[in-house]
């Protein structure tokens, strides 16, 4: 990897990179992204690359280092005991939409806050479809502010969670408990609030993987059901 590049860096990390140093380990690692664990083998930061999905966790490189670890900490990055520049900072999607409230179905949320960790780790793929869901379910009420989304975070946060579910799952579920969520995500959730734009909105959303777009589209369905307006083109 050539050190000159940089990498571009998801300020959900910003208390990573400014934290102690720590050294990460890589947990999982496929041709677009590899799953970082701290110490404690928790799934706190990823890394991708050219063709990988931007990730709320993300730290972007044009191309796979040859180190299989990251060292953070003091407000810098090292790959290899070279220091890597953060070239810039991103912000992932955050979407706050109180008016979503009025849609949200508060038996499937109370449902939701109960049974959660029962479809933990269900279905197939890097990210189970269960998983999917219970990440656009829990996006939705983040956005909602609707109380549920707080305790089950806790929750979520609290849960050994790389011992229930895939590498790449758990920090999905790590960021969406945070309140950061997928660009696709963020857009389908402000067209159900406009009514602009909500069929490329969704289509976006599906290409996602192999499934888990529409997982992630099955959890905003099931909170907030029919669509909050009508959708126009």
């Amino acid at each position: 990897m050539d050190q000159r590049t940089g990498a571009i860096v998801s300020v959900a990390l910003a208390p990573l990179v400014d934290g102690p140093r720590q050294e990460l380990g890589v947990a999982h690692a496929t041709r677009s992204v590899w799953q970082l664990v701290d110490p404690r083998g928790h799934v706190v930061a990823c890394v991708t690359f050219q063709a990988g999905l931007r990730l709320p966790h993300a730290i972007s490189v044009t191309q796979p280092p040859r180190t299989a670890s990251l060292v953070v900490g003091g407000g810098t990055l090292s790959l290899e005991g070279r220091r890597l520049p953060v070239m810039r900072w991103w912000r992932p999607a955050r979407p706050r939409h109180p008016s979503l409230g009025g849609s949200v179905r508060d038996d499937v949320a109370a449902g939701f806050a109960r049974r959660w960790r029962q479809s933990l780790g269900h279905g197939e793929g890097l990210t189970p479809y269960a998983d999917d869901v219970l990440c656009g379910t829990l996006a939705t009420l983040h956005a909602a502010r609707h109380p549920v989304a707080d305790t089950v975070s806790r929750e979520i946060e609290a849960a050994p969670l790389e011992d229930l579910t895939t590498a790449a799952s758990a920090g999905l579920l790590r960021q969406t408990a945070a309140g950061w969520c997928l660009d696709e995500v963020a857009a389908v959730l402000a067209a159900r609030v406009t009514g602009v734009g909500l069929p490329q909105a969704a289509a976006a959303l599906h290409r996602i993987g192999h499934s888990s777009g529409r997982g992630l589209s099955e959890g905003i369905d099931r909170v907030l059901g029919a669509a909050t307006r009508k959708a126009t083109t």
